[in-house]
C-alpha cells in the first residue's frame, strides 16, 4: 500500500473536473442561447457566420432603403397627381375662354385663376421635399467637377477630368495671341512653358550671325506682310559674314506673293554648312495654334520637327529656326546638283523628303500644306509669307516606326527670348527648360514619348451650365483633333476623344449637372447594387405653361404668353413669369393644346414613377426572402439547441455530483493504513 500518491484520487479529481468544464460550457450555451460564444467555441463556423451576419443586415438596411424609396415615390406622385387636377381645371378654363359667348371681362376672371393655378404649380414643384431634399425642380446644385470659359491672352487650356479611362488619345492645347509693344505671352506644350517677350526695336528688320545661325530681329508689330519680307531680302542679301563664317555665300534671296525665295547655288554639299534663318522671340506672333498629340500606333510616323533623316544627311538643306525649333528641308538632288528655292521646287523637296508618308500640295491661300498618310500621323505644315505656322509640334513615333530626328541637341537655358542649338540631338540628350525636360530617342532604339497632360477648363462667372452649352462653350475653343460627346448611357456625362483613329492615350470622361433630381437607392448589401432614380422637373416653365419672358415659344402655333409677369415661384411674393394668355379667343383655343402637352408630360412622369414603385415593391419582397433565408442558415451554425443542451446539463450535473462522492471515497482509502498502526 502507497501513501505518497493517492491515483484513484487523482483519476476522480480529473474526470469531477472535466465535467465541471464542460456544465460551464453548457450554462454558457444556455444562457446565452448561442452555440458560439466566443472564436474558441466554433473558429471555422464563427468566420462563416460572421460573413453571413453582415449579409443579413445589410439586407434588412437595403429592405429599408427600398421603402423609402417607395415613399419618396409616393411623395413625388401625390405631388404631380395635384398638378395634374390643376392642369385640367386649367384646360377647362382655357376650353371656357375659347367660347364666343364669353366676354372680356370674363376672360380676365378666367386669366385670373390661370395665373393663380401657375403660380401653385411652382409652389408645388418648388416646395415638395423628401427628407429636406426637394424633389420637383430638378438638380441645380452647381457642379464641382467641370467649369469652363474662353481662353484670355496666352493663357493655357486643360480639362479637370472627373474619370479617366485608357482607350483614346490625349492632346495638349495652347493658344498664343499678338503681342503689343513690351508685351509678353505664354504658351505651352508637353509641361514645356514658353514666354515671349516682345522687346522694342530701333529700327527694320535686321540681320546678324554667330555659331552657323543667322538671326533676323523684326520689328514689334511685323505679322509677315510683304513689305516685312522685302525688307528682310534687302537685308539678307547686303549681309556681309564675318570671317569664318559662310552661311549665306552661295545663296541668293527673292520675294514674291507667296514669300522669300531662296535660292542655292549647289556649292554647300557638306554636312552642316546650311543655311539656318532663325525668327527670335522678340516677335509678335499672330494667333498661332499650338496643338500637341500623343504616340502613335502605327509603322511609320514623320512629325512636323525634321525630316532631314529620311533624306541625305550630306545634301545642302534649309534650316527653318522658329522658337528654337528646326524644321529640315532637302534643296537639292542627291547628284548635288541645286534646286532653286522657288514654290514648285520646294514643293518637290518636301514630296521628296515625305515620300510615302505623307503629300505636300499648294493650296488656294498660296500655302504649302503637308500632311502624313500613316496611322494617326495628323501633322500639317503650313508656310504663309514670312510666318511659319505649326501643328502637332511632337509627334512620336513607336519602335518599328522609320527614323526621325530633328529636334536640337540639348543646352540649358530660361524660356525666355530665344535659344539656338546646332547639329542634330544625340541619343539620350536632354533639353532642360526650367524644371521641365526633354529626352531624344532615335526610334529605332526607342520612341519618343510625351507626358500626357490634362486640359483645365475654368469658369470666372460661377453660373451654372447644362451640358449643351457646355459641349457649345468648348467647341468654340477650338481644341484640335477633339470630338465631343455625349455618353448614350448616362445623358449628363460628356465624352471627349480623339477625332483621329489609332492614337493611343486616353478619353476624358467629365461628369455633368442633370437637369432633373437624381439619386441613388441602395436596394442591395453589396456595393454596385445600387438603384438609379430621377424624378422630372415638374415647374411651370418646364411643362411650358409660362416662360421667362412674354417671347417664350410655347411650341403651339397662335398660343402666346402673357405680356404682364404675373406669375410667382409660390414660395415668395414677387412674380418671375410670364402666364400662358387667354385673353382672346385665338389663344384660348391654343392655349389647349399647350395644357394638352403639360398633362402628357406629368402623365408620362407619373407612369415612369408607377413603374419604378411597382418594381420597388417586388424588390423589397425579394429582400425579406433572401433575408429569412440567409437567417436561417445563420440560425443553424451559431444559435444553441437549448433541449439538447439542457439534456447535456442534466447529465452533466449528475456526472458531477457522482464525481464528488466518488472523490471523497478515494481521499477515505488511505486510512486504511491507520488499522496498521494500531495494530
Amino acid at each position: 500500500m502507497r501513501i505518497n500518491h493517492n491515483i484513484p484520487a487523482l483519476n476522480a479529481h480529473r474526470l469531477l473536473s472535466s465535467n465541471t468544464n464542460a456544465s460551464s460550457k453548457v450554462l454558457e450555451r444556455l444562457s446565452s442561447g448561442k452555440k458560439i460564444n466566443k472564436a474558441a467555441d466554433d473558429a471555422a463556423g464563427m468566420a462563416i457566420s460572421e460573413k453571413m451576419r453582415a449579409q443579413v443586415r445589410g439586407l434588412k438596411k437595403a429592405s429599408q432603403n427600398t421603402l423609402d424609396g417607395i415613399s419618396l415615390i409616393q411623395t413625388a406622385e401625390g405631388a404631380m397627381n395635384e398638378v395634374h387636377s390643376m392642369l385640367q381645371r386649367m384646360r377647362e378654363l382655357a376650353v371656357q375662354s375659347a367660347n364666343g359667348t364669353v366676354t372680356d371681362a370674363d376672360r380676365r376672371a378666367i386669366q385670373d385663376e390661370i395665373n393663380q393655378l401657375t403660380c401653385e404649380v411652382n409652389r408645388i414643384a418648388n416646395g415638395t421635399e423628401f427628407n429636406t431634399r426637394n424633389i420637383l425642380r430638378g438638380n441645380e446644385a452647381p457642379n464641382a467637377n467641370t467649369t469652363v470659359h474662353r481662353m484670355s491672352t496666352g493663357a493655357a487650356a486643360t480639362f479637370n477630368t472627373s474619370q479617366v479611362n485608357d482607350v483614346a488619345a490625349e492632346w495638349n492645347t495652347g493658344k498664343v495671341e499678338a503681342l503689343g509693344d513690351g508685351g509678353t505671352g505664354t504658351f505651352s506644350f508637353n509641361g514645356v512653358t514658353v514666354n515671349i517677350n516682345a522687346a522694342a526695336a530701333a529700327a527694320g528688320p535686321t540681320v546678324d550671325a554667330a555659331a552657323k545661325v543667322v538671326n533676323i530681329t523684326l520689328v514689334n508689330g511685323s505679322t509677315g506682310d510683304a513689305a516685312t519680307a522685302a525688307a528682310i531680302i534687302s537685308a539678307l542679301s547686303a549681309y556681309e559674314g564675318t570671317a569664318g563664317t559662310t552661311e549665306l555665300d552661295g545663296f541668293t534671296f527673292s520675294g514674291d506673293v507667296n514669300g522669300i525665295i531662296i535660292t542655292g547655288d549647289g556649292s554647300h554639299g557638306v554636312t552642316n554648312n546650311n543655311l539656318r534663318i532663325s525668327v527670335t522671340g522678340d516677335v509678335e506672333i499672330a494667333n498661332t495654334n499650338i496643338t500637341t498629340r500623343g504616340q502613335v500606333a502605327g509603322k511609320a510616323f514623320v512629325d512636323d520637327a525634321a525630316v532631314a533623316a529620311l533624306g541625305d544627311l550630306t545634301s545642302q538643306q534649309l534650316s527653318i529656326w522658329i522658337d528654337g525649333k528646326e524644321r529640315v528641308v532637302i534643296l537639292n538632288k542627291l547628284d548635288g546638283t541645286a534646286l532653286n528655292a522657288t514654290k514648285d521646287s520646294l514643293l518637290e523637296a518636301f514630296n521628296n523628303a515625305m515620300g510615302d508618308l505623307g503629300q505636300a500640295i499648294w493650296n488656294d491661300n498660296n500655302q504649302i500644306e503637308i500632311k502624313t498618310t500613316s496611322i494617326g500621323g495628323g501633322s500639317e505644315v503650313k508656310l504663309t509669307g514670312t510666318t511659319l505656322v505649326l501643328e502637332n509640334l511632337f509627334g512620336t513615333s513607336d519602335a518599328d516606326a522609320l527614323r526621325t530626328t530633328g529636334i536640337p541637341e540639348k543646352d540649358t537655358g530660361e524660356a525666355k527670348g530665344s535659344f539656338y542649338f546646332n547639329d542634330t540631338p544625340e541619343i539620350g540628350s536632354t533639353l532642360t527648360i526650367g524644371d521641365e525636360k526633354i529626352e531624344f530617342f532615335d526610334s529605332r532604339v526607342g520612341p519618343y514619348t510625351g507626358s500626357n497632360r490634362p486640359i483645365n477648363l475654368s469658369k470666372t462667372d460661377g453660373t451654372t451650365k447644362n451640358l449643351d452649352e457646355l459641349v457649345a462653350e468648348l467647341a468654340d475653343l477650338g481644341i484640335n483633333g477633339a470630338k465631343l460627346s455625349q455618353d448614350p448611357n448616362i445623358k449628363e456625362r460628356l465624352i471627349v476623344t480623339a477625332n483621329d483613329t489609332g492614337f493611343k492615350g486616353q478619353a476624358i470622361f467629365i461628369e455633368g449637372t442633370p437637369k432633373e433630381f437624381v439619386t441613388n437607392l441602395q436596394i442591395g448589401p453589396n456595393q454596385g447594387q445600387g438603384f438609379r432614380l430621377s424624378v422630372g422637373d415638374i415647374r411651370a416653365q418646364k411643362l411650358g405653361i409660362s416662360a421667362a419672358s412674354p417671347e417664350g415659344n410655347t411650341g403651339v402655333k397662335g398660343a402666346a404668353f402673357r405680356s404682364i409677369i404675373e406669375v410667382t415661384d409660390g414660395l415668395s411674393e414677387g412674380a418671375i413669369e410670364y402666364a400662358i394668355d387667354v385673353s382672346t379667343e385665338e389663344r384660348a383655343t391654343a392655349a389647349i393644346t399647350v395644357y394638352d402637352d403639360a398633362i402628357i408630360k406629368v402623365a408620362s412622369l407619373r407612369g415612369a414613377l408607377g413603374a419604378i414603385q411597382n418594381r420597388l415593391e417586388y424588390t423589397a419582397a425579394n429582400l425579406d426572402n433572401t433575408t429569412e433565408n440567409l437567417t436561417a442558415a445563420l440560425s443553424r451554425i451559431e444559435d444553441a439547441d437549448m433541449a439538447l443542451e439542457m439534456s447535456e446539463f442534466t447529465k452533466l450535473n449528475i456526472l458531477m455530483q457522482a464525481g464528488t462522492a466518488m472523490l471523497a471515497q478515494a481521499n477515505q482509502r488511505p486510512q486504511s493504513i491507520l488499522q496498521l498502526l494500531g495494530s
